[in-house]
């Protein structure tokens, strides 16, 4: 990890782009507090792919609590209600 000032960062900025590129985290820090991160595409992906599969995740288990404390619909009776809004759809489409 290389850890610089924005300031002397933007006379490395060509570097500092390929060691990212490379797959080494670049930390612009000021006042020597971290900023911002430069990291390669490929890692921000992946980063982004994970996040995103957190977040399936929790919304997958907030469901499914929700279905194990009010209860869960079966699916003949949801095939049920579907087929009756659809034939009525239909009937009215046929008028």
């Amino acid at each position: 990890m290389v850890k610089l000032d924005v300031a002397q960062a933007g006379s490395q900025l060509a570097d500092l782009v390929a060691r990212a590129a490379q797959g080494e985290r670049v930390v612009l820090e000021q006042g020597g507090q971290p900023v911002a991160v430069l990291v390669g595409d490929e890692i921000l992906a992946k980063l982004l792919e994970d996040f995103e599969d957190a977040e399936d995740l929790a919304d997958a288990l907030e469901a499914k609590a929700e279905g194990d404390r009010e209860g869960y619909v079966p699916w003949e009776v949801v095939k049920a209600r579907l087929d009756e809004k659809f034939s009525a759809r239909s009937a009215k489409a046929g008028d």
